[in-house]
């Protein structure tokens, strides 16, 4: 049995790309609805594309599209750049699969090009859980989840590591 990703994913662009890619999601919900047997679905001629239990906000501009929708384990985030690519639009990402410690946050440009910010390993090691009063602790501060605790301390943990420097000499 697979461990379920939750994908929440903003695109932005051009009205056209948009609401033809909208399209593309809200035809994926109804495949998923009549064929629940299927394992994957191929959005167009996006392959191996897995979309499960996709919500649309339909709350949104012409030139923006909200959704959300579960993968299997990880994020698929080289499925959504073919997307980006396919309708020229841009999307921002935040990924987690609590069970595995995956979380994280992307964006595509309408390239394809992927910025990925997943959250280290060295992160969670820092994180404590209290069994006794259900709670989990960073540098001394109380939190009733990891994604409170990422939400709240990462940026500013992330922005106190050490920068490499990579230049050549």
């Amino acid at each position: 049995m697979a461990n379920w990703c939750y994908n929440y994913v903003v695109c932005t662009g051009r009205a056209e790309g948009i609401q033809t890619f909208k399209q593309v999601l809200i035809d994926g919900q109804e495949y998923m609805r009549t064929h629940r047997e299927a394992t994957s679905l191929t959005l167009e001629d996006v392959v191996d594309a897995y979309f499960f239990d996709i919500t649309i906000d339909e709350q949104t501009m012409p030139d923006e599209l909200v959704f959300n929708y579960e993968t299997k384990w990880s994020p698929n985030l080289n499925d959504l750049a073919q997307l980006c690519k396919k309708f020229n639009i841009s999307m921002a990402c935040e990924y987690s699969e609590g069970a595995m410690q995956i979380y994280g946050r992307a964006k595509i440009n309408p390239e394809g090009m992927i910025k990925d910010d997943q959250i280290p390993e060295e992160f969670f090691k820092l994180i404590d859980l209290d069994p006794d009063k259900d709670l989990y602790i960073f540098n001394g501060k109380s939190y009733e989840s990891e994604e409170q605790v990422i939400e709240y301390e990462y940026d500013k943990w992330k922005e106190s590591q050490p920068k490499l420097n990579l230049e050549k000499k």
